[in-house]
């Protein structure tokens, strides 16, 4: 095996910097083969261009225009989530009800997602042999949630439903589909 390297250099000034450019031209012979390994072709070019910068300053121009970004301002997408707007009756057509306030004496506290939803969800594993209903932003004693909400879906099933409590995510997965039942009741106790 043997390699052979040659290397040509070429210069240029600019008005702000030195840029030197090497050109490497690469020959290895592997089992009576040939390959070449060339730069990249922007470096192979022999021509360069020298900017001056004095002479661009007087060609641009920017005109700033304070009319027109009405236009823009209508695309920038806005930093926080807008409150609801109040309606006549609840629950919207939607589902939707805005929490009226929990009980002064509970002693947890579930709080609503950034779009104001309650956060309560389905988890699907395992090519969706595994059904998981998950209750997460709790705040307080996890515990008493997980223990209450657990008699209160109990009657739904004729088995024991098995839940699993994550304190320091702030979540409570139960096993089974029961979504829509749950965000009933955390409706009624006024999350």
């Amino acid at each position: 095996m043997a390699a052979y390297c040659r290397v040509a250099r070429f210069c240029c000034l600019t008005s702000k910097c030195h840029i030197s450019i090497m050109k490497i031209t690469q020959r290895t012979i592997f089992s009576n083969s040939v390959r070449t390994y060339l730069p990249p072709p922007f470096l192979r070019r022999q021509q360069f261009l020298s900017i001056s910068h004095e002479s661009d300053i007087g060609r641009t121009g920017v005109i700033e225009s304070k009319e027109d970004f009405k236009y823009v301002k209508r695309l920038i997408p806005p930093l926080k989530v807008p409150e609801p707007p109040q309606h006549t009756s609840y629950p919207t057509p939607c589902g939707w009800s805005p929490p009226t306030g929990a009980p002064a004496n509970c002693p947890y506290f579930i709080r609503r997602t950034r779009y104001h939803n309650i956060p309560v969800y389905t988890e699907i594993k395992k090519l969706g042999t595994q059904i998981l209903t998950v209750v997460s932003h709790i705040e307080g004693d996890i515990w008493a949630l997980a223990n209450e909400l657990k008699v209160y879906l109990q009657p739904f099933e004729e088995y024991d439903i098995p839940m699993q409590v994550h304190e320091y995510t702030k979540q409570i997965r139960y096993k089974g589909r029961f979504e829509e039942k749950l965000k009933e009741y955390l409706l009624r106790k006024g999350f």
